[in-house]
């Protein structure tokens, strides 16, 4: 089988062919241009950093929480995740299990989880 490969550019202004059942290192990449290699490497590089994002974030979240609080309100803390403790339920009802747990004074959230806490009996 033949397979001829029309590169072209500054670089490349010749049809190569090669054959790939004479040619035992023949391999497809043989065909590719600078450009084409660049946007190969440069797709590689994105779906890479895509999928290694949301571990990256999870890495660095907590030392951020950290000197977040200790810089802006002078709190030391220590974070706790919560499937560290054993506790369970959902929403309100989790969030009112681990303060119990951990025998929390205050519990701080943002203004949208307002509506679930005022119907739950634990934050009243």
């Amino acid at each position: 089988m033949k397979v001829i490969g029309l590169a072209t550019g500054p670089n490349h202004d010749d049809i190569r062919e090669m054959s790939s059942s004479s040619d035992p290192g023949f391999r497809w990449w043989h065909l590719l241009t600078r450009y084409q290699w660049f946007v190969l490497i440069v797709a590689a590089l994105g779906w890479l950093l895509d999928c290694m994002d949301q571990q990256l974030f999870n890495l660095a979240r907590v030392p951020a929480m950290k000197e977040l609080l200790k810089a802006q309100f002078g709190i030391e803390c220590k974070i706790i995740r919560s499937s560290e403790l054993d506790v369970d339920g959902k929403k309100a009802n989790l969030i009112g299990d681990i303060c119990k747990k951990l025998e929390a004074d205050y519990y701080l959230s943002a203004v949208g989880s307002r509506d679930y806490m005022e119907k739950t009996s634990f934050f009243k």
